[in-house]
C-alpha cells in the first residue's frame, strides 16, 4: 500500500453477525410450564412482600425477562412514559413474550386500573 495508506478499516476489522434483541432470549424458556413459571417467581419474589420495588416485573415474570431487564420503571420527565403506554408497546411488539403469556396481560390488567396485580400471582396469600 503505498503513501502510508492501510486500507478501509471496515475491511480491517472482523465482522460479526448481528443480533437481534430477542436472540438473546433462550429459546427454552418459551417452553415453560406454568408449574415451571410458578417455581421460577418463587425463586426471585416467594411473597406479596417479597415482590416489591422497581423489578417488581422482572421478579414475578423472570421467563419474561431472563436477563433482568426491559420492564418498565416509573420515570420522571419528557422521555418517561407511563405504565399503560410500556404495556401498549409490549403487547404491539414483534415479541411475542406478552401477548402469549395470560398472566402478565391479567397482571398487567390490574396494574393498569390502579391496583398491584400481586393478589393475581400470589393467590394463596
Amino acid at each position: 500500500m503505498s503513501g502510508g495508506n492501510l486500507g478501509d478499516p471496515k475491511l480491517l476489522a472482523k465482522r460479526c453477525v448481528r443480533r437481534s434483541m430477542f436472540s438473546r432470549i433462550p429459546d427454552d424458556l418459551s417452553e415453560l410450564d406454568m408449574t415451571q413459571k410458578r417455581a421460577m417467581r418463587m425463586a426471585s419474589a416467594p411473597t406479596k412482600a417479597k415482590a416489591k420495588g422497581k423489578d417488581l416485573e422482572a421478579k414475578c415474570f423472570p421467563w419474561i425477562y431472563p436477563k433482568g431487564t426491559g420492564y418498565w420503571v416509573d420515570g420522571k420527565g419528557d422521555a418517561a412514559r407511563s405504565f399503560e403506554e410500556d404495556m401498549e408497546i409490549k403487547l404491539k411488539s414483534v415479541d411475542s413474550r406478552w401477548r402469549d403469556d395470560d398472566e402478565w396481560a391479567d397482571w398487567a390488567k390490574a396494574r393498569a386500573s390502579g391496583g398491584d396485580g400481586l393478589d393475581i400471582l400470589f393467590p394463596e396469600e
